[in-house]
């Protein structure tokens, strides 16, 4: 997103997932058709969502699923209007699943619903947002894969979907078709879920990440799948923290990165190719 608004993508655009009217690849940034001035993209497997500077998610790309939540299964190659009812204040895609926290901490979600990712109460896709299940107001939401979560404002992680991997942090391996609480008394100010993992901060910085583990993405120098959260080493504290496909990255408050994970192409940015299961420092920028 550009600092007036408007949104660009490049890339596979095979279902028009880049927005910008056509089917075809870019290799280059190319502006998202309309006039709408956009706070901030998210992109999934072959689709992507924007939230307006006004509060309105529009969606466009791959729709079989109803992840575009315009109400229909059609794909789109420009943006489409998802009927929330009011403003949103967060976005988050999934693979092939969407979900937005309106202005009064209602979360709201649509698309792919096999393994209860939506959050209603159900396993049945939704082409319209449906509301998640509860009676919590969250601060805070991220979609993995196949699983979705959110904090509320008692700083309370609730988790629902997929759960082979334990990335409901439940203490159980059951898929959940409505918000469950992830289980510990620690309180968190944001969550982020990567494709079979989860992680979680707290208020002074602290992290924890549970699900699955196979290649260190927890960061707690095992490679064990966890059920629950466990704390990432390092004791470092965190001013954000971002889980992808099967790693994770964080930046401390005095702006230093760190990675762990799986990073057999270098995404760690640790100078080597070798997984790590605890935080290793991204070297500096090669000038």
């Amino acid at each position: 997103v550009a600092r007036d608004g408007e949104a660009y993508c490049w890339g596979s655009n095979d279902a028009g997932q880049l927005g910008d009217g056509t089917t075809s690849p870019r290799s280059a940034p190319v502006r998202v058709s309309g006039s709408a001035s956009f706070r901030l993209v998210r992109a999934g497997a072959s689709h992507s969502c924007g939230l307006t500077r006004g509060g309105s998610v529009l969606c466009w790309g791959a729709n079989a699923l109803g992840q575009l939540g315009d109400g229909s299964r059609a794909t789109r190659t420009t943006p489409a209007t998802v009927p929330l009812g009011m403003g949103a204040g967060a976005l988050t895609v999934g693979r092939s699943h969407s979900c937005a926290l309106t202005l009064d901490g209602t979360a709201w979600c649509w698309g792919q619903n096999d393994a209860g990712q939506l959050g209603d109460n159900s396993t049945t896709a939704r082409a319209t947002p449906v509301q998640v299940a509860t009676d919590q107001r969250f601060v805070s939401i991220a979609a993995g894969n196949q699983h979705t979560c959110a904090v509320s404002t008692t700083g309370t992680v609730y988790c629902w979907g997929r759960n082979n991997y334990g990335q409901l942090g439940t203490g159980t391996t059951t898929d959940a078709a409505a918000p469950q609480a992830v289980d510990g008394a620690v309180s968190f100010a944001t969550v982020t879920a990567g494709q079979l993992h989860s992680c979680a901060r707290t208020r002074d910085g602290r992290a924890f990440c549970w699900g699955r583990n196979t290649y260190g993405q927890l960061g707690d120098g095992g490679t064990g799948d966890r059920s629950r959260p466990v704390a990432v080493r390092g004791g470092a504290a965190y001013a954000s923290i971002n889980a992808s496909g099967a790693h994770t990255c964080a930046v401390t408050s005095g702006g230093e990165g760190f990675c762990w994970g799986y990073n057999i192409d270098g995404q760690l940015g640790a100078g080597d190719r070798e997984n790590t299961s605890t935080p290793a420092r991204v070297l500096p920028p090669i000038r």
